[in-house]
Order: C-alpha cells, then structure tokens, then sequence
C-alpha cells in the first residue's frame, strides 16, 4: 500500500514538474516567455516612474505657484504698508505745514 501511494507521489511530482516546464523541450520558447515578461515588467516600471514623475512635477509646479502667490501677496502687503506710511507722512507733513502756516499769519 505504502508503494501505491509512493507511486502516485511520484506520478504527482512527475505531472507537476512538467506542467512547470522543468522537463520541457522547448527551452527556447521558455527563455523567449521569460524575456517577454521581463520586457513587460520594465514597460510597467518604466510608465510607474514616468506616471509618479508627472505627479511630482505637478506637485512641484503646484508648491511654486503657491510660493508666487504668497511672495506677491507679501508683496502687495508691503506696498499698502509702505501707502500708509507714505500717508502718514503726507499728513503729518501737512500739519506741520499748516502749523509753520498760522505761525506766519
């Protein structure tokens, strides 16, 4: 009994090692399967690298015009700053100027 199930252990292996391609004769096309997949796998790596370098490049492009923004937006807070110190002085200008006025008169 022990042979029987010996003999189907073996005839398992046997089926199981053909259907892997271990026995086969056609190496050629085994090597030439494996080449193809392995051209496949960098057409995949290749559109991921290009596909996540799009993505950066968007991210990047993003950061950057959020930088603009901010620095224009500094910008503009700088030059209402610098109108208000300017009317500042106008004014205070002014008063002086009136004062020096009713000084004379």
């Amino acid at each position: 009994m022990a042979r029987f199930y010996l003999f189907i252990l073996l005839a398992i292996t046997v089926v199981a090692s053909c259907e892997a391609g271990w026995f086969s004769r056609d190496t050629g096309g085994s090597v030439k399967n494996a080449a193809n997949n392995l051209k496949d796998d960098a057409k995949w790596w290749k559109a991921n690298a290009e596909s996540q370098a799009k993505v950066k490049t968007e991210e990047a492009k993003s950061k950057a015009q959020e930088a603009k923004y901010n620095a224009m937006s500094t910008t503009e807070k700088a030059k209402a700053k610098a109108n208000e110190i300017s009317a500042k002085a106008r004014k205070k200008t002014s008063n002086a100027f009136d004062s020096a006025k009713q000084a004379i008169s």
